[in-house]
């Protein structure tokens, strides 16, 4: 696989985490933003570069596919997605996020499905890979690579534009997130 097949792969696998760091800048926004990006980018890329491994090894073991997965990623954006909708819809005032709230949105209890469920793909190019007799762990290093720049990127992006509209912003990621869902689920 040439260097320009896989980054244009990295940026097509990382459009999903690019999409929720953006929501997730957004509902952070005013709160410790390269904290919150770093994070995110971490957990994002970390994600990305583990799966397409496990989908390659799996690739390799297994001969037939679970066929599944969509429903599985569609859950979880759509669970979350709406828990940042009905977040956005609880009465009170739109203020900048406080350290609790960014601590919140950072737990591993929020990050990790949001990082798996956005690393599903990854998963199956993994396995598209293994068909290839690509190299993984450079294509696993470049997808991570990737996915923790665009990701960190949008959690920049959605703080930036979200500051003055917090709660508009928490509404739009939500929607955003189930969005994604309904894509994988349909699409």
């Amino acid at each position: 696989m040439r260097l320009v097949e896989l980054f244009l792969l990295a940026l097509a696998v990382s459009a999903d985490a690019f999409a929720v760091a953006l929501s997730i800048g957004l509902a952070c926004a005013g709160a410790k933003k390269a904290k919150s990006a770093l994070a995110t980018g971490a957990y994002f890329g970390g994600f990305q570069a583990l799966m397409p491994v496990v989908g390659f090894f799996a690739a390799t073991h297994f001969t037939q596919h679970l066929g599944f997965e969509q429903f599985i990623v569609a859950g979880l954006l759509g669970f979350l997605g709406i828990k940042m909708v009905l977040e956005a819809r609880k009465p009170g005032t739109a203020t900048s996020s406080t350290s609790a709230d960014t601590a919140a949105r950072l737990s591993p209890l929020f990050m990790l499905p949001l990082a798996f469920a956005t690393s599903v793909d990854a998963l199956a190019v993994g396995i598209s890979l293994a068909f290839l007799n690509a190299n993984i762990f450079i294509a696993a290093a470049f997808i991570g690579g990737i996915t923790f720049i665009c990701s960190a990127l949008g959690v920049a992006l959605g703080g930036a534009l979200g500051c003055r509209h917090q709660k508009k912003a928490t509404l739009a990621g939500g929607l955003i997130l189930i969005g994604i869902g309904l894509r994988v689920l349909f699409f």
